[in-house]
């Protein structure tokens, strides 16, 4: 397809995730680079990708609904935090009100698969698996070695993902009550809900990252569709060979393996932080320091969220600062900095952070909805308001996420 452009970016994710942008550019998570293990499963990753450009999924606001679920998924449980953190100090409740505050927010994850990944869209990924299917046996790579074994790791990831999901609750819920049963004060156990918040929201944004619904049944669908259609007259047989050796061999050239050891500390010490366990994040992030990640935004957004749970606020505002001078700061790490300042009563200095950045960035349409739920949750309501309108032009049929500031503003 000559519309296509066919740009394959790698992101720092340890998800096995891949999308597709609206014009055709394929992006993939790391893990899926630590896992893959021949040509046939890349080909049929990229080949999936590439079906789901073809089909014209992303023309349309099917993605933008999907990101919308998400978002309100992820405030039904923010609206949930916010309540366990007024009342909890107060009440001087402990086990049960955060067992049941688990048990709630981890309902609202359970049914996150459903309701952002509905029928329809379900039906667009069995749509690009059956291309996928289609192109790779056209091209000669082997089934049982490419399509099918890629959705077999997507499963057991499935599997493991589960099943880290729940120890990882666990940890959280025990080092929480941990902190909690430790503070002497009505502000410390304040601050211990406040990180509570924090940390809960990382693992949400974790496992509100997939891009696919769930690999086994998409497996059984694939199995009876090449059952049918290559199976057994054996139309297309394949001509490729097992490259191994090969892409091992470039997996553990000394560049990328350091890169790829880096993102992974840099994966777990995001985990650590999520659980509470600031100290053990702090010494997994600086392990990475001279690494060739040392400069990448995701690592400095884990750096400085790292010095900030474990108080170091001096090396949290160098660790901006740093970031900010080196021009490739993210954007959480920019709502970080302005949630910081408006912790400390800056509320000036909190908008001029925003705004200034905002403006650097161009005005993106996609920053809009923090801008407009920034000034909801300070009171600006004119400035509320301009951006609503403003966000409203710029997101077109996704304009309902414009309202998301409004929305939380009523809890």
């Amino acid at each position: 397809m000559e519309s296509v452009p066919g740009r394959v970016v790698v992101t720092a994710s340890s998800l096995l995730n891949a999308t597709t942008s609206a014009d055709g550019n394929i992006y993939i998570g790391i893990g899926f680079i630590r896992n893959l293990t021949t040509e046939d499963e890349i080909f049929a990753l990229l080949s999936h990708e590439f079906a789901h450009a073809a089909f014209n999924h992303n023309s349309s606001d099917i993605v933008a609904k999907s990101q919308q679920n998400l978002i309100n998924a992820a405030d039904q449980v923010s609206s949930l935090n916010q309540k366990f953190g007024r009342l909890a100090p107060a009440a001087g409740s402990k086990g049960g009100d955060i067992q049941k505050y688990l048990q709630n927010a981890d309902l609202a994850l359970q049914v996150t698969n459903t309701v952002a990944l509905p029928a329809w869209q379900r039906e667009q990924e069995m749509q690009a698996d059956f291309l996928a299917i289609d192109i790779t046996q056209a091209m000669g790579y082997s089934y049982a070695r490419g399509m099918k074994s890629f959705l077999e790791l997507l499963h057991n990831e499935d599997v493991q993902e589960r099943a880290a999901r729940q120890a990882k609750k666990r940890e959280f819920e025990m080092n929480f009550a941990d902190k909690l049963g430790k503070a002497d004060s009505k502000s410390e156990a304040m601050d211990a809900t406040n990180h509570f918040g924090v940390s809960m929201q990382g693992m949400l944004e974790g496992l509100m990252a997939k891009t696919h619904y769930s690999a086994d049944k998409r497996l059984e669908k694939c199995n009876a569709y090449y059952e049918s259609y290559y199976g057994e007259d054996g139309k297309f047989k394949a001509r490729t060979t097992v490259h191994e050796k090969e892409w091992a061999a470039i997996r553990n050239r000394t560049s990328v393996k350091a890169s790829l050891d880096a993102y992974k500390s840099t994966f777990e010490a995001d985990n650590r932080l999520d659980v509470l366990d600031p100290a053990q994040g702090l010494t997994l992030i600086k392990s990475t320091g001279k690494s060739p990640i040392s400069g990448h935004p995701y690592r400095t957004y884990v750096l400085a969220r790292a010095y900030m749970l474990n108080g170091d606020y001096p090396r949290f505002e160098q660790t901006i600062s740093q970031s900010e001078k080196s021009g490739q700061i993210s954007w959480q790490l920019v709502q970080m900095k302005a949630d910081y300042e408006l912790a400390k009563g800056n509320k000036e200095g909190a908008s001029r952070i925003y705004e200034q950045e905002f403006d650097r960035r161009g005005k993106p349409p996609n920053a809009m909805p923090d801008m407009h739920e920034f000034y909801v949750k300070t009171g600006n309501s004119n400035k509320a308001s301009q951006m609503q309108m403003s966000c409203q032009f710029g997101q077109g049929k996704d304009s309902k996420e414009c309202s998301k500031g409004k929305a939380k503003s009523k809890n």
